[in-house]
């Protein structure tokens, strides 16, 4: 068996039965998604949207099994985020930017976690493909986060429907752009915009085929290791 990533804890890489709860880490993401569809009602929704987030991101690094210490630095960074979230919809326009900033800073925090923990399982099981899908629906958050935030400092609005402005637009962009749905409702404005749709859209549909499909394909299989010589 390989040795264990930096976040995962060697003494509790066995208990697979308890520890590996990314279904519910999944369950969660849907969730915050829901959560979006709300959002424009009040500028006091942000935060809320990213008390769930943070709340997800808990639950997938508890999943990931990292070590306790990691788990509380990340639990005093979400309460923080919700804190500025909450500071930002108070502040007005001039602080539109915290929140898209933030969303994409707590969605970074776990793909490194999840990758460890799948590396260190030597059986693929419907854990190892729902962690799977949670990286794939959190490059989703990741793209839209960054699409926000530059709509928010940039010079001019990020799609050429200067009126989608709410943070449901970006999620909703991102991820028809990442299944590669395009149905051209939106579109971005600028060059950065539209390289950054194509870079979505090829990483989706690669993930797609090389990681989940052959997850997939080989449900209940052990995997195979090279030797430490090797």
């Amino acid at each position: 068996m390989s040795a264990p990533g930096p976040f995962v804890a060697p003494e509790i890489l066995g208990t697979d039965v308890h520890r590996d709860r990314y279904g519910v880490g999944l369950l969660l993401i849907l969730l915050t998604i829901v959560s979006l569809s709300v959002s424009s009602v009040s500028r006091w929704t942000a935060p809320i949207v990213v008390a769930v987030m943070s709340l997800t991101v808990l639950v997938l690094l508890r999943a990931s099994a990292v070590r306790p210490a990691r788990l509380r630095l990340a639990a005093g960074g979400a309460v923080v985020a919700v804190a500025l979230s909450a500071a930002a919809a108070a502040g007005g326009d001039r602080l539109d930017w915290v929140s898209p900033a933030l969303a994409a800073a707590l969605v970074l925090v776990v793909p490194v976690a999840i990758v460890n923990r799948l590396r260190s399982k030597e059986r693929v099981d419907t854990g190892m493909v729902y962690g799977a899908l949670c990286l794939y629906l959190l490059a989703g958050f990741f793209f839209a986060s960054i699409y926000s935030l530059i709509d928010r400092v940039g010079s001019e609005p990020f799609f050429v429907q200067a009126d989608a402005r709410d943070p449901v637009d970006f999620v909703y962009f991102s991820f028809i752009t990442l299944a590669t749905v395009g149905y051209g409702d939106l579109t971005a404005r600028g060059d950065l915009g539209r390289m950054l749709a194509v870079t979505e859209t090829m990483l989706g549909q690669l993930y797609l085929v090389a990681v989940v499909a052959t997850l997939v394909a080989n449900l209940g299989e052990t995997r195979r290791r090279r030797s430490d010589g090797g």
